[in-house]
């Protein structure tokens, strides 16, 4: 009777463990892939364009181009075009940018998300010329939404 004791004291253990397992690995996953982590302070797209400046600055190319694609998202947002759902990944919130009938036409937002994800997360940055990339795509947004707004 002790060994089936001992056994089932095993067993249970091993159940704990391995559900303990996956729950951390799907928590891991969904904080790595969301755009802002949940500790992280909210921010205003004129707060996200400051900070690119400061980083690009300091010589922080990465993290520039991280502020200026996120206050591109904003600028979606507050064009109404999709809304921005910080615990959301970039690629979710191109989907629901490119089903809104508010986009602009010709306004694409395929190529700005894949060199993101090149940048960000496969940390292949080029330097300045990747923040400047980044800037002038913003640009090309304020004044699509803004073009849009007046007509």
């Amino acid at each position: 009777i002790l060994v089936y004791v001992i056994l089932a004291g095993l067993f249970g253990l091993f159940v704990y463990l391995v559900s303990r397992h996956f729950g951390w690995q799907r928590r891991l996953s969904r904080t790595t892939t969301a755009m802002l982590d949940d500790d992280e302070p909210e921010r205003s797209r004129d707060e996200w364009l400051e900070m690119a400046a400061k980083l690009t600055g300091e010589g922080r190319y990465r993290e520039a181009v991280r502020c200026l694609y996120l206050a591109s998202l904003l600028r979606f947002d507050e064009a109404g075009v999709a809304r921005f759902i910080r615990s959301e990944t970039n690629w979710e919130h191109l989907r629901r940018i490119e089903k809104s009938a508010k986009l602009p036409p010709g306004l694409d937002f395929t190529d700005p998300t894949r060199a993101f994800d090149s940048v960000w997360y496969g940390f292949r940055i080029k330097g300045i010329e990747d923040v400047e990339w980044f800037r002038q795509w913003y640009g090309r947004v304020t004044d699509a939404l803004f073009n849009r707004e007046a007509a």
